[in-house]
């Protein structure tokens, strides 16, 4: 099946921006960084005393997804109203996804994304999410340059990673249809002495991870998040620290669903 990308217009204005914001950051490195071949340093960045500057950048529009390319970038968020994503899309997440045990893992072409094994050719009112899916894989692959995309779209009733981590990959995209955005926190707001299993024992708000109470942020619905991680070039013990969020207890009760899209770049 093919789709109609409605960001076509806007897919030319991130491959020139692109090729401008690697052009300005770096002269000499930097294609998109599934195409390079890169050389990475095995040990993680020794602590400094200089302060850490703010890593999310919050967008308005998709050409802007390139400040990925800024080194001090971890983060790049893009709120989108439901006019852009269109009510269809939105209803089809609630109505039907949200509303069942779900969950598909799929290998696409970044050229040619075939999304058949998703399962929902069969739903009459799936057409426009799986058209606004197939508009981020080609937004995805446009900015970081895989040949292919794993894809995994489901809908879950609870935090599948409640505790604040990072991810061992380059990049993922995220994307919540329904429910709870993931959270996050800037890498000025967290102390990474305490991720993963040295403070298992204690909460992410009572461990010392979070430097200030007010620290978490929390996408929106329909917010397109990218999200840096271990794997980037130069990135190694700066990936982004974020988690699952937990669903209201009203939508546990009534046994309704986060609907959520990732997409990570694959060789």
């Amino acid at each position: 099946m093919q789709f109609i990308c409605i960001y076509s217009k806007m897919l030319i204005p991130i491959q020139e921006a692109l090729h401008l914001a690697v052009d300005r950051e770096s002269r000499t490195k930097k294609e998109p960084p599934m195409r390079q071949q890169t050389t990475r340093s095995v040990h993680a960045p020794k602590p400094s005393a200089a302060v850490i500057p703010p890593s999310t950048r919050h967008l308005r529009e998709i050409a802007e997804l390139t400040a990925l390319y800024d080194d001090e970038v971890n983060v790049c968020v893009l709120n989108r109203s439901i006019d852009r994503i269109g009510q269809r899309t939105i209803d089809f997440a609630q109505q039907v996804l949200a509303q069942k045990d779900y969950s598909r893992s799929i290998v696409v072409d970044a050229e040619r994304p075939d999304l058949r094994e998703l399962a929902l050719d069969d739903e009459p009112e799936s057409g426009p999410l799986l058209s606004d899916i197939a508009c981020w894989i080609q937004v995805f692959a446009d900015l970081l340059g895989p040949p292919r995309v794993g894809v995994r779209l489901c809908s879950v009733h609870q935090a599948m990673c409640p505790r604040f981590h990072v991810d061992r990959v380059m990049a993922r995209l995220i994307l919540t249809y329904h429910g709870p955005g993931t959270e996050w926190l800037d890498s000025c707001d967290v102390d990474r002495r305490h991720l993963g299993l040295q403070t298992s024992y204690l909460t992410d708000e009572t461990s010392g991870l979070i430097r200030h109470p007010s620290a978490v942020q929390k996408m929106q619905s329909f917010s397109v998040g990218i999200l840096k991680g271990e794997a980037w070039p130069g990135n190694l013990g700066r990936g982004a620290v974020h988690r699952s969020p937990m669903l209201a207890p009203t939508q546990r009760l009534s046994g309704e669903r986060r609907v959520l899209l990732t997409l990570d770049g694959l060789e």
